[in-house]
């Protein structure tokens, strides 16, 4: 039957019931991956060729909202995610998970997760009200000792080390000592193993060994170290958690008013 999707409110197209079968080759306009041999899509556009996969179009599981599934979605308004706290308008992305039962939104960075120079294995938002028990949810950095506020209960979890991370810790800093790349928090157990995590500041010149700090301002392009005090000298620290460039809302609001357009015409 004819009918639009989440992922694609701009045309009707067909749904699983009555579409037909496609090439192999033949990719998700969502996720990219091939549909497999004689798939039939769950929906497929008549009027652009918008197809999505079966995989696509079911719900998914994730750490940071365990009681729901999940359904990737194009919205035709302007959301916030519920974990990191931004406006689409900042994310430049319209596309993002959603609960359909309790109206729960993650933009696409929180769901897939990162990778930190301070951890080995990638780490993924996660509500530790669930993993934390004993204390509620209450958690701190296994860096810096602090959390991301009160009521926060999405750290960058390591599931396998129990490892969390919050939102001043995973974040680039930027410094006019070295403007040409941004910086992470990193180990210096993980970055320098060949010099048994000792590292220098670039700036001052101080020498650090792991047992007394361990943790630098890191560049990874090029090696390049800051200690705390001279990060803050010349540093922007208070830099947006993120810290993408911001666009202006103008583009990404011409975007859904297209949407709107095109669903009244």
């Amino acid at each position: 039957m004819a009918a639009t999707h989440r992922l694609h409110p701009v045309h009707t197209g067909r749904t699983e019931s009555d579409a037909v079968a496609v090439a192999s080759e033949k990719p998700c306009s969502s996720c990219l991956e091939p549909l497999s041999q004689l798939e039939k899509p769950a929906f497929h556009c008549n009027q652009c060729d918008y197809t999505v996969c079966g995989a696509c179009d079911k719900p998914k599981s994730h750490p940071v909202h365990r009681d729901h599934g999940v359904l990737y979605i194009t919205p035709i308004a302007p959301w916030n995610c519920d974990v990191c706290k931004r406006k689409s308008e900042n994310i430049q992305e319209i596309q993002h998970y959603h609960c359909e039962q309790c109206g729960f939104r993650i933009c696409k960075k929180c769901y897939t997760g990162v990778t930190s120079p301070l951890h080995v294995h990638r780490l993924y938002r996660t509500d530790v009200s669930y993993v934390y028990h004993q204390s509620k949810g209450e958690w701190t950095c296994d860096v810096c000792s602090n959390n991301n506020g009160p009521g926060h209960f999405f750290p960058a979890h390591c599931s396998s080390c129990q490892f969390d991370l919050c939102d001043n810790c995973i974040k680039p800093y930027r410094s006019t000592f070295h403007p040409g790349h941004i910086m992470y928090k990193a180990d210096s157990n993980l970055a320098y193993p060949r010099f048994n995590g000792r590292w220098g500041c670039d700036r001052c010149s101080r020498s650090f060994i792991p047992q007394m700090n361990n943790v630098p301002y890191h560049c990874s392009q090029c090696e390049f170290d800051l200690c705390d005090s001279c990060m803050k000298t010349a540093g922007d620290v208070s830099n947006e958690v993120g810290s993408e460039p911001r666009p202006t809302s103008q583009g990404l609001y011409i975007q859904y008013n297209l949407i709107f357009l095109r669903l009244r015409i």
